[in-house]
């Protein structure tokens, strides 16, 4: 199935979207993939983004909320990006592909952090966001099943993004080479994130999973106790 997907890809910066659609066109295929600028934390870009995506395609079948930004110092901003527009995506796909409303049933992917899942002193605002993202994804697992719509969430360790070369270099300009050596040990690549939200999507089972990639686990779930 995921041969033959078509792709929209969202975001606020307009030219490396247009640029990574035509990339993939050039590769997969005309018009398999489509750009439109976002704003997640817009309820009217996000909308527009939906209907989009629906009025080129067809259908809505996979949401990946993506998005996600770091900082103390604009904390609103961050929580708005990393967390609500989360809650806002999942909420407008699950409208989009219910069965009840005339879609084809789906997932949304919502990726969250090992940041989630640990404490980071260092970005405490981010790591609430991604606690906040697990949490809400765990809770929707029999949420809307009669819809025919799974949401799951991925938890990388750091990945090779501009937000965490941005890190990396805040750390070395403050002097804090050793910290930045330790956190490369722990990279894994954008393939093996791909190979992990592929196995989501494809593994029709998992529903308000939570899984983690790591270096040293590689590809695996995150099981809590189903009683307090």
């Amino acid at each position: 199935m995921l041969h033959t997907l078509s792709v929209v890809i969202a975001d606020i910066k307009t030219n490396p979207g247009q640029d990574l659609s035509n990339q993939f066109n050039k590769k997969y295929g005309s018009n398999r993939t489509r750009f439109i600028k976002c704003d997640v934390t817009s309820e009217s870009d996000f909308q527009e983004l939906i209907n989009y995506t629906k009025s080129t395609f067809g259908y809505v079948d996979i949401l990946c909320n993506n998005a996600g930004v770091a900082g103390l110092e604009n904390w609103i901003r961050t929580l708005d990006i990393n967390l609500t527009s989360v809650v806002r995506g999942t909420k407008l796909g699950i409208e989009a592909m219910s069965i009840k409303n005339g879609g084809r049933g789906g997932i949304v992917i919502n990726t969250a952090s090992m940041g989630g899942l640990f404490p980071m002193p260092e970005d405490p605002v981010y790591c609430a966001s991604k606690f906040g993202v697990v949490g809400y994804t765990r809770s929707m697992d029999s949420c809307y099943a009669s819809d025919g719509v799974r949401v799951n969430a991925i938890c990388p360790s750091f990945a090779p993004t501009k937000l965490f070369l941005d890190a990396l270099d805040r750390l070395i300009k403050a002097g804090n080479e050793k910290e930045a050596e330790v956190k490369k040990s722990y990279v894994v690549s954008t393939e093996q994130v791909a190979r992990g939200l592929i196995q989501l999507i494809e593994d029709d089972t998992k529903n308000g999973a939570i899984m983690r990639i790591t270096t040293a686990k590689g590809i695996d779930y995150k099981y809590y106790p189903s009683k307090l």
